[in-house]
């Protein structure tokens, strides 16, 4: 009977633990494939358009930054989820940040963490409006 909830915890582990180290690899996997592509499509010549005044691989770049921004969002709001639930297993907590266990730390170290990458990408999006990529 101790099997079924072994597996639980370890699924609870893996989600918390993603939660924690989701973002950064968010933000790094953003960071690398930006540059990798607009260095390739500048190259290249692709994306040759232009829309409102914005070149296409500006564009492509801002849906990008967008679709990470996503995800961090997702991966926060996954980490606030777990966090509300371990932090309503001790109740008798007198500090709202304060995290008593392994669990709570984890599921709080992610939310945070998730803040902080998501202001990172909304500090990146600002160059792609004032820079060009392709010059």
């Amino acid at each position: 009977m101790s099997e079924p909830r072994a597996a639980g915890e370890v699924r609870n582990s893996k989600t918390l633990w993603f939660g924690m180290f989701g973002s950064p690899v968010i933000w790094s996997i953003h960071l690398i494939l930006g540059y990798t592509f607009s260095e390739a499509a500048c190259t290249a010549g692709l994306l040759n358009f232009t829309i409102a005044g914005a070149d296409g691989v500006m564009l492509a770049l801002i849906l990008w930054t967008l679709l990470a921004m996503a995800g961090i969002l997702w991966n926060g709001w996954w980490s606030y989820r777990s966090w509300r639930h371990y932090a309503a297993l001790n109740p008798e907590e007198e500090h709202p940040l304060q995290a008593f266990d392994r669990d709570e730390f984890l599921a709080l170290s992610g939310l945070l963490l998730s803040g902080i990458f998501f202001l990172l990408l909304l500090i990146n999006l600002y160059p792609f409006f004032v820079l060009r990529p392709c010059v």
